[in-house]
């Protein structure tokens, strides 16, 4: 059995799997419960790729929270907005598909060309992300919420505070902006295949 391990697998889950790692240790510490001491870890070949591990888990289970987190603030407007500005592009072309045929036109496109596809997923990679990443700043100033009702108000914790804050509406919207991308590309290219899903699969099978 072979696993593999890509850039969309480094990006979309690992970096940000670093930042829930990091949170959870400065809470832990802040609550005075074991945690780690980050200066005195080992940066041998081991120790690295227990970490990648452990970072990459971190990022799966969280993004599952990181998914309602982006359509409670996004919901579906890059979606919704690729396909508008796409239709605007394209007056004079037939279309007949809308954004809820969204995966299926990616599907087309990855059997079709799978370099291309592969080409797309990185708007998607990048999109995920930053998505993490934001609910990972969000947990960072909630704990800082925390800190401050527990210790008293410092200028070190709000100052952690607003800039995790800012950030995590940062890296949110930057996050549509790349899913936006993400479709706009897909919905460009699925076009080339046919103006319906229905017409898409039939030339296929008709190859």
């Amino acid at each position: 059995m072979s696993i593999t391990f890509g850039l969309y697998d480094f990006f979309s889950y690992t970096v940000p799997g670093v930042l829930y790692i990091l949170v959870l240790n400065r809470f832990l510490a802040a609550v005075n419960l074991p945690s780690l001491d980050l200066t005195r870890l080992n940066v041998d070949l081991g120790s690295t790729l227990l970490w990648v591990v452990a970072a990459y888990v971190a990022g799966q289970l969280m993004d599952s929270f990181a998914i309602r987190w982006y359509y409670l603030v996004n919901k579906f407007h890059a979606e919704t907005k690729a396909m508008k500005e796409f239709r605007e592009k394209h007056k004079g072309m037939a279309i007949d598909f809308t954004i809820n045929d969204r995966q299926t036109l990616f599907s087309v496109v990855r059997h079709n060309n799978l370099e291309l596809a592969r080409h797309i997923d990185n708007f998607k990679a990048i999109s995920i992300m930053l998505n993490n990443i934001s609910l990972a700043l969000l947990l960072l100033a909630l704990q800082q919420v925390a800190v401050m009702a527990m210790r008293g108000v410092s200028l070190g914790s709000l100052l952690i505070l607003i800039v995790s804050a800012l950030f995590c509406y940062v890296a949110i919207k930057r996050s549509a902006l790349f899913n936006e991308w993400h479709w706009a590309a897909v919905y460009q290219h699925a076009r080339q295949y046919g103006k319906s899903v229905a017409e898409m699969f039939k030339s296929k099978g008709g190859k």
